[in-house]
C-alpha cells in the first residue's frame, strides 16, 4: 500500500503537468506570413548566430494591417550572449525592386495590395538594408493576439527607465501611469508599457528593448513552467513564422541559457534620422551603423586586423556595396569591393593562414548565412587583402 501511494504521489506530477506540457511544446507548429515566399534553408542547428526579426502587427480588418513595432534578436549560441535591436517603424526606407519610398509602418500594407502578396519578403528586404543584417528567420504576430498570448504566459518583470504617465491610454485603472523602476506586471500593464510614448520614441524603445529582455529572461520561472501546454497552444494558432519546430524549440533552450549580464541593448535613435519637409522620417545611415555595432561588433574580429577584399561573383549589381557594410558592422576592415573575373555559383574565402583570423572567418559564416568554401591558399589574381571573398550566388541573400 505504501508503494503504491508513494507512486501516486510521485508519478502524479509526471503524468498531469510535466508530460502534457512537454507533448505541448513539442506540439508547435507555424503557418507562414502572408507573403513569404522564401524556400526553406539548412536547418539552423544551434551552431552559428541567429537573427529574427519580431513582427508586431496592428490590424484594423482582415486585408488591412500597420507594422506597429519591429525589432531584431541576435542570439549567438556560442557567447552565450543576446543582442536585441528595436526599429523605429517610422522610419523611411527604399525599396529597390519598386525604386520607391515607404515607411515600415506602411509596407505590410504595400505588400499585402500586390496580385500576388510579398508582405514579408518586403519586410525583410527593408529591414536588412536598413540595419545591414542577415535575417535568418522571423515571429510575426498581432497586437491583440500577443496580449492573449501574454496573459496565458503570465506576469513579466520590466525595467521602467523614466516614469510613465500617457493620457491616451486608459485600462480600468484610469489613465496609465508607472513609477521609475522594476515591476512584475501583467498583460495590460505590459502593452502599456511598450506602448507609451509621451517620454519620446528614445524612451519608448528602451522600454521595448526591456519588456523583450523580460520575456527572454522570464523563460525558466517555475509559474510559466506549468503554463507550457497553453501557451504552446496559442503560440500555434497566432504566431506566424519561417521556424521549423525543431529550430524553434532550440531557439527557445538556448534563450534559457542567456544570463542577465550577457543582453545587449540597440535601437534606432531619434538623432539617427531626420525629418523631411515632407514630414517623412529620413533614416542617417552612418547613424544607424553606429547603433547597429553596438549589437554585432566583435571585438575579437577587430584585433584579428584581417584586411578583407569583397570580389562579386554573381549577376546581381552591388551585393559586393552591400555585404561591405555588413561585413564593417562586425568591426572587420575591408579595403577594396571590386567583380570577379568569372561567376561563382557558391561563396569563397580564400586566405593563406585560416587560423589568424578564425572569428573573422565565423563572423562571414554568420553574415552570408551559409557554410562558406575556404581555400587555405592565396587567392590567384591580384590582390593586397590577407582574406579575399568571392561572393556567388549562395550568398546574394
Amino acid at each position: 500500500m505504501l508503494v503504491i501511494v508513494f507512486s501516486l504521489v510521485f508519478f502524479s506530477p509526471i503524468i498531469f503537468v510535466v508530460y502534457p506540457n512537454i507533448k505541448g511544446f513539442y506540439s508547435i507548429k507555424f503557418s507562414r506570413e502572408i507573403g513569404d515566399r522564401s524556400e526553406r534553408e539548412e536547418v539552423w542547428k544551434g551552431e552559428r548566430r541567429i537573427n529574427v526579426l519580431l513582427i508586431g502587427l496592428d490590424r484594423k480588418n482582415e486585408d488591412i494591417a500597420f507594422v506597429d513595432s519591429l525589432s531584431v534578436l541576435a542570439l549567438d549560441p556560442e557567447k552565450k550572449t543576446l543582442g536585441i535591436f528595436v526599429v523605429d517603424p517610422d522610419i523611411e526606407v527604399y525599396i529597390a525592386s519598386e525604386n520607391k519610398q515607404s515607411s515600415l509602418k506602411k509596407l505590410y500594407n504595400w505588400g499585402r495590395l500586390r496580385e500576388e502578396p510579398v508582405c514579408l519578403d518586403l519586410m525583410v528586404d527593408a529591414v536588412e538594408s536598413l540595419l545591414s543584417v542577415r535575417i535568418d528567420r522571423y515571429l510575426s504576430i498581432d497586437k491583440e493576439d500577443f496580449q492573449t498570448l501574454l496573459a496565458v504566459y503570465g506576469k513579466v518583470e520590466v525595467e521602467v527607465v523614466e516614469e510613465l504617465r500617457d493620457e491616451d491610454i486608459r485600462n480600468e485603472k484610469g489613465i496609465f501611469e508607472i513609477e521609475k523602476g522594476k515591476h512584475r506586471v501583467d498583460e495590460e500593464d505590459f502593452m502599456s508599457i511598450v506602448m507609451a510614448d509621451t517620454q519620446g520614441r528614445d524612451t519608448k524603445h528602451a522600454h521595448q528593448f526591456s519588456a523583450i529582455k523580460g520575456l527572454v529572461l522570464s523563460l525558466d520561472e517555475i509559474d510559466k513552467l506549468y503554463e507550457v501546454k497553453n501557451a504552446s497552444e496559442e503560440i500555434s494558432r497566432s504566431v506566424r513564422s519561417n521556424f521549423e519546430p525543431g529550430e524553434f524549440r532550440r531557439l527557445i533552450w538556448l534563450l534559457r541559457e542567456v544570463s542577465f549580464d550577457r543582453v545587449k541593448a540597440g535601437y534606432t535613435k531619434e538623432t539617427s534620422s531626420y525629418m523631411s519637409e515632407g514630414g517623412r522620417k529620413i533614416p542617417m545611415i552612418e547613424r544607424i551603423d553606429e547603433d547597429v555595432t553596438k549589437i554585432f561588433f566583435n571585438v575579437e574580429v577587430q584585433r584579428e586586423q584581417a584586411r578583407i577584399e569583397l570580389l562579386n561573383g554573381t549577376a546581381v549589381p552591388g551585393i559586393g556595396t552591400k555585404k561591405a557594410r555588413w561585413i564593417s558592422n562586425v568591426g572587420a576592415k575591408v579595403i577594396n569591393v571590386g567583380n570577379s573575373r568569372d561567376h561563382y555559383s557558391e561563396t569563397i574565402v580564400y586566405t593563406k593562414e585560416p587560423v589568424k583570423y578564425i572569428e573573422t572567418i565565423k563572423e562571414l559564416e554568420n553574415i552570408f548565412g551559409t557554410k562558406i568554401v575556404l581555400i587555405e591558399n592565396v587567392f590567384p589574381y591580384r590582390h593586397t587583402g590577407d582574406i579575399v571573398v568571392v561572393i556567388g550566388d549562395n550568398g546574394i541573400n
